[in-house]
C-alpha cells in the first residue's frame, strides 16, 4: 500500500499536509541547495514563495512549504517534489487559468491595498473546479530545501 499525503486546494495553489510519520521521513531525505532564481512561478506567496514550479536538475518539479514549520521562519523549509506528467500538466493549466483570470489584470493601489482591477475571480474558481485535488505520494518527495 502507498502511503499518500493530499495537497489541498486554497486560494490559489497548494500546500502539503504532513503528519508525523512524514516528519520523521523529513529527517531521512537528502537537502539539496536550490537558488531562488530557478522558480519558475509561484502557486501561493507570502512574504515570498510557498508553493509552486522550479527547476532542478534540467527539470520541472513542484516545491511546497513544509506546512509544520513556521513560515515567518528564515530560512524556510521545503519539499521538492516530482509530479506526474497528469500532476505538472494540471499545475501548469491552473496557473494559466490564474494568469488570464486575474494576473493579466491592471494592478490598482487603494491605500496599503493592491488589487488587480476587473479580476474575474469567480471565473477562476470555476476553473479550479476543472483540476482534482492531487496527491502526492511520499516516493514523489525527493528532496528538501531552503530559502
Amino acid at each position: 500500500m502507498q502511503e499518500k499525503t493530499e495537497r489541498k486546494r486554497h486560494n490559489i495553489g497548494y500546500s502539503i499536509k504532513i503528519n508525523q510519520e512524514f516528519k520523521e521521513f523529513f529527517l531521512k531525505i537528502k537537502k539539496v541547495d536550490l537558488p531562488i532564481e530557478n522558480v519558475l512561478y509561484e502557486d501561493e506567496i507570502w512574504d515570498g514563495p510557498l508553493t509552486g514550479i522550479c527547476l532542478w536538475s534540467g527539470e520541472k518539479y513542484y516545491f511546497s512549504n513544509i506546512a509544520e514549520f513556521d513560515i515567518s521562519e528564515n530560512p524556510r523549509k521545503y519539499f521538492l517534489i516530482r509530479l506526474t506528467e497528469q500532476q505538472l500538466e494540471n499545475d501548469e493549466a491552473l496557473h494559466n487559468d490564474f494568469i488570464k483570470y486575474i494576473e493579466s489584470k491592471p494592478r490598482v493601489q487603494y491605500g496599503n491595498v493592491i488589487e488587480r482591477e476587473g479580476a474575474e475571480w469567480d471565473k477562476y474558481f470555476e476553473a479550479c473546479e476543472k483540476y482534482p485535488d492531487q496527491i502526492i505520494h511520499k516516493d514523489q518527495i525527493v528532496a528538501w530545501f531552503e530559502w
